[in-house]
């Protein structure tokens, strides 16, 4: 039996700790160009630089799970290293591509070691990372960012709208203040949060179009308040993974069938209805999903059939896992796999006991797996930082109790 009292109390954060975690997450959304290779998070660079000394000091420390994961990051660069060589154009393409690629062990490293000591410090990185994708529109940008910048006419206008401006400005709400207050404050303002994630969710759908953001944030919303309010309730549905699949294709179900409802009756504006329609007609006519169109799964598979070591490149798909599974071949997509297996095992075994922290990490899991799947941007650092906290998690069964997952007691 756990003694109560040996969890009554934890140790105060460091501001040293406080200010790592909080600039790892800050940097992550902050862009370099560096000639020959292109443009770089700062947070990328910096793990580039330090992972093989890093690595040869932590790795004897590290846990059966945070190894597998950067193994895993490992495997996939190689991979890039080897579908690249077979399919070369020029070095400086080739490096390009392969970097990209590192980021998948050498983030996971640096971000296991800045957060292996609290799991607090997650929630730091979380709130610098909110604070980045808006100071990130101004100052360092990111290439996709500046990409919809040169964008000419309507559509760059609009594509900037809803892709990057106020989805940024939504998490800078979200996951700074937000997350800041409930750190700081808890209670009633934890419920504030989620109302708070639901309202821009439904502002984003209907000032920007943003419809993935639209059910991410009204999803995150809801399930956060939902934990807060029904804790025992959550806990029993996700008590098995079959059950958190189905209330997740469910609950996507529930949501795309709002937007199609609205998009469909003009309430969204004539943009949005035929932005909708134009949609509807393609997948129709190539007889595949929305998604799979999106992610062009199908035009990956035949490319798997022929080259399953992967063609090389970068950004041949709208979808992280079809482009990884595309230029990776199997290693790129077993990658993925085992990335969503963990967040699997998070949602099953963690996330009922986050209490008020619920809202946003289920709002990154979100946003990471519809970025993963549907789309080819996305900060990547928010992907293995999640990542190296699951593995955390995993290693280690007392990782962030009581101070985000609960009391022991509470756990039974």
């Amino acid at each position: 039996m756990v003694n109560s009292n040996s969890f009554a109390l934890s140790r105060p954060l460091k501001s040293k700790e406080v200010l790592v975690a909080f600039l790892a997450g800050l940097f992550g959304e902050l862009y370099l160009p560096i000639p020959g290779i292109g443009i770089l998070a700062i947070a990328d660079m910096v793990a580039y630089m330090v992972a093989v000394p890093l690595l040869a000091q932590h790795w004897d420390r590290m846990g059966r799970y945070s190894k597998k994961a950067v193994l895993w990051g490992v495997a996939w660069t190689v991979a890039a290293l080897f579908a690249n060589a077979l399919n070369f154009k020029t070095m400086q393409y080739y490096w390009a591509c392969v970097f990209v690629i590192m980021a998948g062990w050498t983030l996971t490293l640096l971000l296991w070691i800045v957060f292996k000591n609290d799991a607090r410090l997650f929630l730091w990185f979380l709130m610098g990372m909110g604070l980045g994708a808006t100071v990130g529109m101004h100052y360092l940008p990111n290439g996709a960012y500046l990409g919809f910048m040169h964008d000419a006419g309507e559509f760059g206008v609009g594509g900037l709208i809803e892709k990057q401006i106020y989805p940024n400005y939504a998490r800078t709400i979200v996951l700074f203040c937000g997350l800041f207050v409930c750190v700081k404050a808890g209670g009633l303002f934890s419920l504030f949060s989620s109302l708070l994630t639901i309202f821009a969710g439904i502002w984003m759908l209907f000032h920007g179009g943003s419809r993935s953001s639209f059910g991410i944030y009204l999803a995150a919303g809801l399930f956060g308040a939902t934990v807060l309010l029904f804790p025992r309730l959550i806990r029993w549905l996700f008590h098995n993974v079959a059950v958190i699949i189905m209330v997740c294709l469910a609950g996507a179900f529930v949501l795309f069938y709002v937007y199609a409802d609205l998009a469909k009756s003009g309430r969204l504006g004539e943009g949005e209805y035929n932005k909708f329609e134009k949609e509807e007609e393609f997948s129709e006519e190539y007889g595949s999903s929305r998604l799979s169109s999106r992610g062009s799964f199908v035009a990956t598979w035949q490319v798997f059939k022929k080259k399953p070591w992967g063609e090389g490149g970068k950004l041949r798909r709208h979808s992280v896992i079809s482009n990884s599974w595309n230029c990776e071949g199997l290693v790129g997509l077993l990658f993925w796999i085992y990335y969503f297996w963990m967040i699997l095992w998070f949602m099953k075994n963690r996330i009922s006991f986050s209490g008020k922290y619920a809202t946003f990490f289920i709002l990154l899991i979100l946003i990471n797996s519809w970025d993963i799947i549907g789309s080819p941007y996305g900060t990547r650092h928010k992907f293995f930082a999640l990542l190296a906290f699951i593995s955390l998690c995993r290693d280690n069964p007392m990782y962030g109790v009581p101070e985000i997952f609960g009391h022991p007691e509470q756990r039974r």
